[in-house]
Protein backbone atom coordinates (compact mmCIF):
# COMPACT_ATOMS: atom_id res chain seq x y z
CA UNK A 1 0.00 0.00 0.00
CA UNK A 2 2.86 2.38 0.76
CA UNK A 3 4.38 1.73 -2.68
CA UNK A 4 1.05 2.56 -4.27
CA UNK A 5 0.90 5.87 -2.42
CA UNK A 6 4.49 6.67 -3.37
CA UNK A 7 3.68 6.07 -7.05
CA UNK A 8 0.49 8.12 -7.04
CA UNK A 9 1.77 10.99 -4.88
CA UNK A 10 3.71 12.71 -7.73
CA UNK A 11 0.60 12.53 -9.93
CA UNK A 12 -1.52 14.13 -7.23
CA UNK A 13 1.02 16.91 -6.79
CA UNK A 14 1.08 17.65 -10.52
CA UNK A 15 -2.71 17.72 -10.75
CA UNK A 16 -2.85 20.06 -7.74
CA UNK A 17 -0.42 22.44 -9.45
CA UNK A 18 -2.39 22.38 -12.68
CA UNK A 19 -5.71 22.98 -10.96
CA UNK A 20 -4.37 26.07 -9.16
CA UNK A 21 -3.34 27.66 -12.43
CA UNK A 22 -6.18 29.20 -14.44
CA UNK A 23 -6.17 30.53 -17.93
CA UNK A 24 -6.36 34.28 -18.03
CA UNK A 25 -9.33 35.40 -20.13
CA UNK A 26 -8.87 38.99 -21.25
CA UNK A 27 -11.47 41.45 -20.05
CA UNK A 28 -13.21 43.95 -22.32
CA UNK A 29 -11.00 46.76 -21.11
CA UNK A 30 -7.88 44.73 -21.91
CA UNK A 31 -9.14 43.96 -25.42
CA UNK A 32 -10.09 47.54 -26.19
CA UNK A 33 -10.51 48.11 -29.90
CA UNK A 34 -9.04 44.70 -30.74
CA UNK A 35 -12.28 42.95 -29.81
CA UNK A 36 -13.83 44.38 -32.98
CA UNK A 37 -11.27 42.47 -35.01
CA UNK A 38 -12.12 39.11 -33.46
CA UNK A 39 -14.48 36.87 -35.43
CA UNK A 40 -16.99 34.49 -33.90
CA UNK A 41 -15.68 31.04 -34.94
CA UNK A 42 -19.22 29.61 -34.92
CA UNK A 43 -20.59 32.03 -37.53
CA UNK A 44 -19.86 32.11 -41.24
CA UNK A 45 -17.61 34.96 -42.31
CA UNK A 46 -19.37 37.88 -43.93
CA UNK A 47 -18.55 38.10 -47.61
CA UNK A 48 -17.83 41.55 -48.90
CA UNK A 49 -19.53 41.89 -52.26
CA UNK A 50 -18.50 44.61 -54.66
CA UNK A 51 -20.98 47.14 -56.02
CA UNK A 52 -22.45 45.50 -59.12
CA UNK A 53 -24.62 48.32 -60.40
CA UNK A 54 -24.32 48.42 -64.21
CA UNK A 55 -22.12 51.19 -65.55
CA UNK A 56 -22.65 50.48 -69.24
CA UNK A 57 -25.54 49.03 -71.22
CA UNK A 58 -23.68 45.74 -71.72
CA UNK A 59 -23.30 45.29 -67.95
CA UNK A 60 -27.08 44.98 -67.51
CA UNK A 61 -27.19 41.43 -68.90
CA UNK A 62 -25.75 38.09 -67.92
CA UNK A 63 -23.09 36.72 -70.29
CA UNK A 64 -25.31 33.77 -71.25
CA UNK A 65 -28.05 36.19 -72.44
CA UNK A 66 -25.75 37.87 -74.98
CA UNK A 67 -25.59 36.35 -78.47
CA UNK A 68 -22.62 36.53 -80.82
CA UNK A 69 -23.72 37.59 -84.32
CA UNK A 70 -20.42 37.81 -86.20
CA UNK A 71 -16.82 39.00 -86.34
CA UNK A 72 -15.19 41.88 -88.18
CA UNK A 73 -11.52 41.46 -88.96
CA UNK A 74 -9.24 44.44 -89.23
CA UNK A 75 -5.56 45.06 -89.79
CA UNK A 76 -4.79 45.32 -86.06
CA UNK A 77 -7.55 43.58 -84.10
CA UNK A 78 -10.87 41.83 -84.41
CA UNK A 79 -14.23 43.24 -83.38
CA UNK A 80 -17.33 41.21 -82.66
CA UNK A 81 -20.97 42.03 -83.23
CA UNK A 82 -23.25 40.96 -80.40
CA UNK A 83 -26.99 41.20 -79.70
CA UNK A 84 -28.54 41.90 -76.30
CA UNK A 85 -31.84 40.37 -75.14
CA UNK A 86 -33.49 43.71 -75.94
CA UNK A 87 -32.55 43.21 -79.61
CA UNK A 88 -29.90 45.94 -79.77
CA UNK A 89 -26.62 45.22 -81.53
CA UNK A 90 -23.22 46.35 -80.31
CA UNK A 91 -19.69 46.16 -81.68
CA UNK A 92 -17.13 45.16 -79.07
CA UNK A 93 -13.38 44.65 -78.97
CA UNK A 94 -10.93 43.19 -76.47
CA UNK A 95 -11.08 45.09 -73.18
CA UNK A 96 -14.81 45.86 -73.42
CA UNK A 97 -16.62 45.44 -70.10
CA UNK A 98 -19.79 43.36 -70.14
CA UNK A 99 -21.87 41.06 -67.97
CA UNK A 100 -23.32 41.27 -64.48
CA UNK A 101 -20.05 40.27 -62.81
CA UNK A 102 -17.79 42.96 -64.28
CA UNK A 103 -16.57 40.75 -67.10
CA UNK A 104 -13.91 41.92 -69.54
CA UNK A 105 -13.54 40.61 -73.10
CA UNK A 106 -10.11 38.95 -73.22
CA UNK A 107 -10.18 37.27 -76.63
CA UNK A 108 -12.11 37.46 -79.90
CA UNK A 109 -11.73 34.73 -82.53
CA UNK A 110 -13.85 33.92 -85.59
CA UNK A 111 -15.69 31.28 -83.52
CA UNK A 112 -16.00 32.78 -80.02
CA UNK A 113 -15.76 35.68 -77.60
CA UNK A 114 -13.99 34.89 -74.30
CA UNK A 115 -15.08 36.95 -71.30
CA UNK A 116 -13.23 36.84 -67.96
CA UNK A 117 -15.43 37.51 -64.94
CA UNK A 118 -14.33 37.96 -61.33
CA UNK A 119 -16.39 36.08 -58.76
CA UNK A 120 -16.02 35.45 -55.04
CA UNK A 121 -15.74 31.75 -54.19
CA UNK A 122 -17.07 30.03 -51.05
CA UNK A 123 -13.86 30.82 -49.17
CA UNK A 124 -14.32 34.55 -49.78
CA UNK A 125 -11.43 34.76 -52.25
CA UNK A 126 -11.70 36.48 -55.63
CA UNK A 127 -11.47 34.08 -58.55
CA UNK A 128 -11.47 34.59 -62.33
CA UNK A 129 -13.88 32.58 -64.47
CA UNK A 130 -13.63 32.47 -68.28
CA UNK A 131 -16.90 32.20 -70.21
CA UNK A 132 -17.12 31.67 -73.96
CA UNK A 133 -19.86 33.14 -76.15
CA UNK A 134 -19.96 30.92 -79.23
CA UNK A 135 -20.94 31.93 -82.74
CA UNK A 136 -24.02 29.88 -83.64
CA UNK A 137 -23.52 27.40 -86.47
CA UNK A 138 -25.04 28.28 -89.84
CA UNK A 139 -28.61 27.09 -90.10
CA UNK A 140 -29.00 26.84 -86.33
CA UNK A 141 -32.07 28.54 -84.91
CA UNK A 142 -31.14 31.60 -82.90
CA UNK A 143 -33.97 31.02 -80.41
CA UNK A 144 -32.48 28.05 -78.56
CA UNK A 145 -29.56 26.16 -80.16
CA UNK A 146 -29.46 23.59 -77.33
CA UNK A 147 -32.94 22.27 -78.23
CA UNK A 148 -32.16 21.92 -81.93
CA UNK A 149 -30.60 18.45 -81.53
CA UNK A 150 -33.72 17.23 -79.71
CA UNK A 151 -35.97 18.53 -82.52
CA UNK A 152 -33.98 16.65 -85.19
CA UNK A 153 -33.81 13.34 -83.33
CA UNK A 154 -35.85 10.30 -84.25
CA UNK A 155 -39.22 10.38 -82.40
CA UNK A 156 -38.97 6.64 -81.65
CA UNK A 157 -36.15 7.35 -79.21
CA UNK A 158 -33.91 4.67 -80.77
CA UNK A 159 -30.42 5.79 -81.60
CA UNK A 160 -29.23 5.12 -85.18
CA UNK A 161 -27.59 1.72 -85.44
CA UNK A 162 -28.92 0.63 -82.05
CA UNK A 163 -31.87 -1.43 -80.91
Amino acid sequence: MISFLKSILPLLMVSALVSTRTLAIPTESELGEDKLLLRDPFKRPVLVTPDLTPRTELEKFSIDQIKMMGVLTGPKKMKAMIATPEGKTHFISEGTKMGLKRGVVTQITPALIRVREKVINVLGKEESIDTDILLPAEGASSANPQNQSAANSDPSGIAPGGE
